[in-house]
């Protein structure tokens, strides 16, 4: 049916998509259309395109994946917490009760949710400082280096297509942390230079460059300073997937750059000849390959310049590799850190812990009882809430499931109910029935338990 239907559009469709058009539809044939997203049912997807006359009917069977173009909006959230379900789903957002049976979850999505405890593997927490930008939305605002055009927009996120940078004043606090997603195919190899003063090269003379390369991270200053700032990092992650969480925090105040991948502290960077004068305020991304590399969701708040936990004595996994490269031998293998969180105490940002009962979580409070007394300390200086001890279990697998991606890198599983005014309604065992705003989508998957879909899936567009 779909391959009938798409058969007029192919020459078109096999051309790229015009950048401005922000949402793309995908099918089971790896056909694709640029549009827009009309209605929804669990059996049909009205697509909207401008080289269609009008909105065309697709069954959803033949759908893969609908890209839309979400938008992560202003939040005044003081912190951020991210629970984890039994079957690997994420959703993000404010604690606003734990008990021994459930725990409700404010989101900027779908209202307060509720998760029974048995469906909850974890819950952690991140401290939400104001955002200074949050991105990419389009192209406007940042530089290209090069003809022809290294880097193109789509669906929330740059992709690269030729070797080169894409920069944009960001107006770069004296202290910041930038975080963003990185998708790859094959060796991540991405610069990023920050404190620049020059958008239009990828060379400034100004700033310091951050040097990803496979496992190994390097830092040093622009202005072809051949000295690297000690140590030299190597994160095993970087060659284990190929897609990571990069957070660099930078101060100028404090003279210090420090590294954390997929939440954790890889390395930090003591620059005594820092010169606050003469730092710039752009970022730069620059691409070394030819394509096959995606930045997204870029959060960019101030940092006040202290790093309040260290890297583990020998970086684990990650500097036993730094030390093979440094040194020519395998160091001795550091002994493994115990996990406090995991004998029930949460851990707090400072890195002490506390044991206890969760009494209230109040207008970011919360409330403990613990052996001594209560105690009441921000959630926003937690990194964890320890559960009870509970045996898991997973929501029942439905027809019309469809697996949401949404902007602020939620990820939820749950059975499609309707879709009106922007607002799409979705069931699932974890969290029973919401609606969600469709501007916190970025990508909609269809047919999610077919199997002959997995390879297709897995194909990112470049």
């Amino acid at each position: 049916m779909i391959r009938s239907v798409l058969a007029w559009l192919i020459l078109a469709v096999s051309a790229p998509a015009d950048e401005k058009q922000d949402a793309v539809i995908r099918f089971a044939n790896e056909d694709q259309l640029p549009g827009s997203l009309e209605s929804l049912s669990r059996d049909t997807v009205v697509w909207n395109s401008p080289i269609q006359t009008g909105p065309a009917a697709f069954r959803a069977e033949g759908v893969l994946d609908v890209a839309l173009p979400g938008r992560l909006p202003a939040l005044a959230a003081t912190h951020e917490a991210t629970l984890t379900l039994a079957r690997g789903d994420t959703v993000k957002g404010e604690i606003a009760s734990v008990t021994d049976d459930a725990i409700e979850l404010d989101t900027w999505f779908a209202g307060r949710l509720k998760f029974p405890r048995v469906m909850v593997r974890e819950v952690k927490i991140a401290d939400r400082p104001r955002l200074l930008y949050s991105g990419p939305t389009s192209l406007e605002g940042w530089t290209l280096s090069t003809e022809p055009t290294p880097w193109k927009y789509r669906s929330g996120a740059f992709l690269s297509v030729e070797p080169g940078g894409i920069a944009r004043d960001m107006e770069l606090p004296d202290g910041f942390r930038l975080s963003f997603d990185a998708t790859w195919r094959n060796q991540f190899h991405l610069t990023v230079i920050v404190y620049s003063d020059d958008a239009s090269t990828d060379q400034p003379e100004n700033g310091y460059e951050i040097n990803f390369r496979g496992r190994s991270v390097q830092v040093q200053r622009c202005g072809g300073n051949p000295n690297f700032l000690q140590p030299q990092a190597s994160v095993q992650e970087l060659l284990q997937d190929e897609k990571a969480k990069i957070e660099i925090r930078a101060s100028s105040r404090t003279r210090t750059l420090a590294l954390y991948v997929n939440g954790r502290i890889i390395e930090t960077w003591k620059d005594e000849g820092m010169d606050p004068d003469a730092l710039g305020r752009t970022v730069h991304f620059v691409c070394h390959d030819n394509g096959r590399l995606k930045v997204s969701n870029m959060e960019l708040s101030a940092w006040d310049g202290v790093v309040d936990e260290t890297p583990p004595p020998g970086g684990g996994m990650g500097n036993r590799f730094r030390n093979i490269e440094m040194f020519g031998d395998e160091q001795s293998e550091p002994r493994p850190v115990k996990d406090r969180s995991l004998e029930g105490r949460m851990m707090l940002r400072n890195g002490d812990s506390v044991a206890g009962e969760v009494l209230s979580i109040s207008e970011g409070i919360i409330t403990l009882k613990t052996s001594f007394d209560e105690i009441r300390l921000p959630v926003a200086r937690f990194r964890n809430i320890a559960l009870k001890p509970a045996s898991l279990e997973e929501p029942k697998r439905m027809i019309g499931d469809v697996r949401a991606t949404l902007v602020d890198g939620s990820s939820l599983v749950f059975r499609l109910e309707s879709f009106e005014k922007d607002k799409l309604r979705g069931f699932s065992q974890n969290f029973g029935t919401a609606d969600f705003d469709l501007k916190a989508f970025s990508r909609l998957e269809f047919n999610i338990y077919n199997p002959k879909l997995d390879g297709l899936r897995a194909k990112e567009e470049w």
